[in-house]
C-alpha cells in the first residue's frame, strides 16, 4: 500500500478478497474521491459502500458470513512529553498520529450488515477486535500473557496468536502467522515472520533467507533478520507469557 491503511478479512474469503484488491488498487491510483480523503470516517464510508455494492452483485449472493477490518492512521507526530504531570503538548501544524479501526460484518443468516468503530487507545497496546473461528483460542492464549509482566504490549498479543496457531485448537485456522502494521510515520507494511518452522512472508515459506528488504519479527515479536537472529540493539525479551502456559519456541 501507498497509504497508512491496513485491510483484512475473516470468514467467507472470495467476496472480501475481490473487493479489497480492487479498492487497494483504486486507492494507490488516486481514484478515491477528494471528499472521502478528508477524514478516516470518509475513507471508511467509501470502502464500505464499495463492499456493499459488490455484495449485491456477487454471483451467488452473499450467502456466507464475513467481516472486513479496516485500520487507518491520520497524522504522524507524537505528543511532546513534559516533566512531572503536566499535560503533553504538540504543534498544531503537525497533527498527532491517531489510529482507528473499523469493522464491517455481514451476517448471512440475518442478511444484514453491521458496522463498528474502535478508536485505538493512546496509552497502551490492546486487542481491539478478535474475528474469525479462532477468536476464542487467541483470547485464551492472550489471557496467559495478561497474567505476566508482558501484559499490555504488542508482543503479548502477537505471541498469543502464534501460540494459538501452534496449539492447533481451531481446525479452521492454520499455517504460519502473518503480520501487517504501521508506525506513527510512513505507510502500512507487511512484516516477515520467523517461526520454529522457518521464515515466512505473507504466509509463504522463504527457506533461503531472502535478506532484510522487509522487517522481520519472531514469535515473540522481537526484531530479527530473515534467519531469525536478533538484530543489533534488539531486546532479548524474557518469555514471560510462555513460561506461564507452555514451553517457549526455540527459534
Amino acid at each position: 500500500m501507498t497509504q497508512p491503511e491496513i485491510f483484512g478479512y475473516t470468514g467467507y474469503a472470495l467476496l472480501p478478497y475481490a473487493a479489497l484488491s480492487q479498492a487497494c488498487m483504486a486507492i494507490d491510483l488516486g481514484l478515491r474521491g477528494p471528499q472521502s480523503e478528508k477524514s478516516p470516517a470518509g475513507k471508511c464510508e467509501w470502502l464500505w459502500d464499495r463492499i456493499k455494492t459488490q455484495a449485491k452483485l456477487h454471483p451467488t449472493g452473499a450467502q456466507h458470513s464475513f467481516s472486513v477490518l479496516y485500520a487507518v492512521r491520520t497524522g504522524s507526530k507524537t505528543y511532546i512529553k513534559r516533566k512531572r504531570k503536566d499535560p503533553p503538548i504538540h504543534d498544531p501544524e503537525k497533527p498527532k498520529a491517531n489510529f482507528d479501526l473499523y469493522v464491517l460484518s455481514w451476517d448471512a443468516s440475518l442478511q444484514k450488515f453491521s458496522e463498528n468503530h474502535y478508536p485505538v487507545p493512546q496509552v497502551r497496546s490492546s486487542i481491539l477486535k478478535l474475528s474469525g473461528t479462532g477468536s476464542d483460542h487467541v483470547k485464551s492464549a492472550h489471557e496467559v500473557w495478561e497474567e505476566s509482566p508482558g501484559r499490555g504490549t504488542s508482543r503479548s498479543m502477537f505471541s498469543a496468536l502464534c501460540r494459538s496457531l501452534k496449539d492447533g485448537g481451531d481446525l479452521q485456522s492454520g499455517g504460519p502467522p502473518q503480520l501487517v502494521g504501521m508506525y506513527r510515520t510512513g505507510n502500512a507494511q507487511t512484516f516477515g515472520v520467523v517461526t520454529t518452522a522457518g521464515s515466512f512472508f505473507q504466509g509463504v515459506s522463504f527457506g533461503d533467507h531472502p535478506g532484510d528488504t522487509v522487517e522481520w519479527r519472531d514469535e515473540l515479536f522481537r526484531r530479527v533478520n530473515s534467519a531469525g537472529m536478533l538484530l543489533d540493539g534488539a531486546r532479548s525479551r524474557p518469555t514471560e507469557g510462555w513460561a506461564l502456559g507452555a514451553n517457549p519456541p526455540s527459534g
